[in-house]
C-alpha cells in the first residue's frame, strides 16, 4: 500500500532565511526537515534536490573554509543516533538530479525530531554558497524522503520554495529591431542588467535616452526605475523615416548603444529574431511556461519563440 504522503505522516520541511535571494550572491540557508507520524528509521534518507538547470553552488562536505561547505546536525530525543551527509550528482529522478543525501545510523528518529541541513556554513571559516546567477520565481528545493529505509522515496507535498531576484546595477542595454519599416512604429527595450545579465531589481534611477543616427519620433528623453521593480523599459510606438540610427542610453555608469536600425528599402524583406529551442519546468529547465513567453516579448524582445519540451514528460495540460 503506499505510504501517505501528508505532512502529518512524511513530515515537513522548510528553510531560512525565507527571503528573496539576489542572483549570484554568498549566505547561508538551512533546510530543516520535521519527521512526521511515521518516523524515521536507521538507515532512513532523506534528499534534498536542485534542478538539473540550477547553477547553485556546488555543496561539499569536506573543507569547512571553503565555499559551499555543507552541514548537518540532529535535534532527537534518541541518545544514539548519529547523522551522515553525502552529496549525489544524480542522486534523484530528472530533472531532480543535484542532491544532498541525510542519512541516519545508531538508532531512529521520533515524530517531532529535525534535520538541520546547512548549506554554506561560514562557522569554519567559508565564505558561504553561491546562489544561482538568474532570476526564478519560486526556485524550489524539492524534498524526497525515505522514512522507512526501503530506498523508495516520497516527495514532499510542500518543499521549501525561495524567490531569486536580479542585483544591482552592472551595465545598461538597450535593444530594437535590426530593420523597419520606414514611418511604421516598432518597439525598443531600455535595461539596467546586473553582473549576470539579469534585469535590475535593486536598482534605482534614471537614464537619458537619445538617437544617434536618424531621427526617430516618439522617443522619449529618459527612462526610470525604482528599487524593487523589474529595470526594463519598453519604448512604444517609436518611428524610423530613411536611413539608419541607433539608440543611445546614459546615466550611471558606462553609456550603451542599441543594435543598428536600418530603414528597409520598398520590396526589402524585413529581418526578424526567435529563440526556437527553449525549455521550462515543465521539463528540465526552470520557470513556467507563462514566464518563458513573457521573457521573450518582454525582456528579450524576441519576434517569435518556441517551447522546445521533452514529450516523454511534458504533461497533457502543458
Amino acid at each position: 500500500m503506499p505510504i501517505k504522503s501528508d505532512p502529518g505522516h512524511v513530515g515537513r520541511a522548510w528553510i531560512s532565511p525565507a527571503g528573496p535571494v539576489v542572483a549570484g550572491q554568498l549566505g547561508t540557508w538551512t533546510v530543516t526537515y520535521e519527521v512526521g507520524a511515521y518516523g524515521y528509521d536507521e538507515r532512513a534518507r532523506l534528499k534534498i534536490a536542485w534542478r538539473f538547470a540550477s547553477d547553485w553552488g556546488t555543496p561539499q562536505i569536506k573543507d569547512p573554509r571553503g565555499r559551499n561547505y555543507t552541514t548537518i546536525r540532529l535535534e532527537t530525543r534518541c541518545p544514539t543516533a548519529v547523522a551522515d551527509l553525502a552529496v549525489e550528482p544524480r542522486g534523484q529522478v530528472r530533472p531532480w538530479f543535484k542532491t544532498l543525501v541525510a542519512s541516519v545510523a545508531d538508532g531512529s528518529l521520533y515524530p517531532g525530531d529535525r534535520i538541520h541541513v546547512t548549506i554554506g556554513d561560514t562557522t569554519g571559516g567559508g565564505d558561504g554558497s553561491r546562489a544561482q546567477t538568474f532570476r526564478e520565481r519560486g526556485c524550489e528545493w524539492r524534498i524526497f524522503v525515505d522514512p522507512f529505509g526501503t530506498e523508495l522515496y516520497t516527495a514532499l507535498e510542500v518543499s521549501p520554495r525561495l524567490d531569486v531576484v536580479g542585483g544591482a546595477l552592472h551595465r545598461l542595454v538597450v535593444v530594437a529591431p535590426t530593420t523597419v519599416r520606414p514611418g511604421e512604429p516598432f518597439d525598443a527595450l531600455v535595461k539596467a542588467e546586473d553582473l549576470w545579465g539579469n534585469p535590475c531589481e535593486r536598482f534605482e534611477g534614471e537614464v537619458a535616452v537619445e538617437a544617434v543616427g536618424a531621427a526617430v519620433p516618439g522617443l522619449p528623453r529618459a527612462v526610470r526605475w525604482r528599487s524593487g521593480e523589474v529595470a526594463v523599459a519598453r519604448l512604444a510606438g517609436l518611428r524610423v523615416t530613411g536611413g539608419e540610427t541607433r539608440l543611445r542610453v546614459s546615466g550611471p555608469g558606462p553609456a550603451a548603444e542599441s543594435n543598428l536600425i536600418r530603414a528597409l528599402a520598398p520590396g526589402e524583406a524585413k529581418t526578424f529574431w526567435g529563440d526556437l529551442h527553449g525549455q521550462t519546468r515543465a521539463t528540465v529547465g526552470t520557470g513556467t511556461i507563462e514566464e518563458y513567453f513573457a521573457f521573450g516579448r518582454d525582456v528579450a524582445l524576441l519576434d517569435m519563440m518556441c517551447h522546445q519540451a521533452n514529450d516523454f514528460q511534458i504533461t497533457e495540460d502543458e
